[in-house]
């Protein structure tokens, strides 16, 4: 179609005059009814698909207060009511909270607080491509929940090294500051 239409010296181009200008050839209501029950369907997908997206952020923002807002395993533990979260998530979380009513060995503050800008550009080629690597991209808005990140094989841009309190390297970020919750205890 675009061969027959062409209207552009360099590339095939179908313009608006052209495509208010096609006949279409008629439907029979059986047809009519078989493409209005396609687009129903998909219509019922798409809102499907968004309501359950919904339902999985609303369940990702009570955990998140539930573990660090409330600190409800850390309660329920300090309280010595049965775990409610598999075995290897329940060990991650302390026993007790501390003086300033948090899990004992956490705090909170801002990504500044614990890791510093080297003044250190780090290009692509010097990274290995298993690097954990999140950028602004893979940080959604409105939503607590990080589920995408990439590693640094696909980053084709220097990035800013930022250096933690004890001088080990931490993966390239961003410029950004966010607000965490800091946990004591290595997570393997």
């Amino acid at each position: 179609m675009l061969a027959l239409a062409a209207a552009g010296a360099t590339r095939n181009a179908l313009t608006k005059g052209m495509i208010e200008g096609f006949t279409l050839p008629p439907f029979s209501l059986a047809e009519q009814q078989s493409i209005a029950a396609l687009l129903g369907a998909l219509e019922d997908k798409i809102d499907l698909n968004r309501r359950t997206s919904d339902t999985l952020e609303r369940m990702a923002q009570a955990i998140f207060k539930d573990w660090f807002v409330d600190f409800g395993p850390t309660r329920a533990k300090a309280e010595g009511r049965p775990p409610y979260l598999t075995a290897d998530i329940w060990a991650l979380f302390p026993a007790d909270l501390n003086e300033g009513g948090e899990p004992e060995g956490w705090c909170s503050g801002r990504l500044a607080d614990i890791a510093k800008p080297t003044g250190q550009i780090v290009k692509p080629d010097e990274l290995s491509a298993d690097t954990p690597y999140i950028g602004l991209e893979h940080m959604p808005r409105r939503s607590i929940a990080l589920y995408d990140w990439e590693g640094a094989g696909k980053v084709t841009s220097a990035k800013l090294r930022l250096m933690p309190a004890d001088e080990r390297p931490i993966w390239p970020v961003g410029r950004t500051s966010i607000q965490f919750p800091c946990y004591s205890k290595k997570i393997p």
